[in-house]
């Protein structure tokens, strides 16, 4: 199995009624040199423009995105090139990422999703560490100022070597180091 960080940007809370405006994964490895990014065409009429300004694109520029169809079958397609067996998802919001969004338009303009039913939110790993399912792991403040993507991509690749190399007490320390202050 093969790890991919994804996040999506939409224009709105939720598919079909609002619209993927741009997505982006990364695989879990060594050279992290393995991404790729999607920008779509709307699917809707419906936009909330504070949600579409997070993206930073306007609707103008929104509209000149390529086609559903075309992005989701590229990426499928990258998938299968960049995937040992079954692709497991990644995201700080995966419920909404997977859940809400790539699952809706793998299958609408795919047919299938490649990443099935299940995904992994990154903040399990702290919440996890700490013993506590509801660490505020973005509070930490090595993460403060730092976009989540980055954060995410960080993150995951420092998981995958901590847990190839160091015994799990190790990866506690090291995590530990950088707890809130209580």
């Amino acid at each position: 199995m093969s790890y991919f960080i994804c996040d999506v940007e939409s224009d709105d809370p939720y598919m079909p009624e609002y619209s993927i405006v741009c997505f982006a994964a990364i695989v879990v490895e060594p050279s992290m040199s393995k991404i790729f990014y999607g920008k779509m065409k709307p699917i809707s009429e419906n936009w909330n423009p504070n949600a579409l300004a997070i993206s930073g694109f306007s609707r103008e520029e929104h509209l000149t995105f390529n086609e559903p169809e075309k992005v989701m079958k590229k990426f499928a397609e990258w998938l299968k090139i960049n995937s040992k067996g079954s692709p497991i998802g990644i995201s700080d919001n995966n419920g909404y990422d997977f859940g809400v969004c790539l699952n809706y338009y793998f299958h609408r303009f795919y047919g299938s999703n490649p990443f099935g039913w299940s995904s992994r939110r990154i903040g399990d790993l702290f919440c996890g560490a700490e013993a506590n399912m509801w660490y505020r792991w973005k509070n930490i403040e090595i993460l403060q100022n730092i976009p989540i993507i980055i954060i995410q991509f960080q993150m995951l690749f420092l998981m995958q070597v901590l847990y190839f190399i160091y015994p799990k007490h190790i990866i506690l320390d090291y995590f530990n180091l950088y707890r809130l202050k209580k």
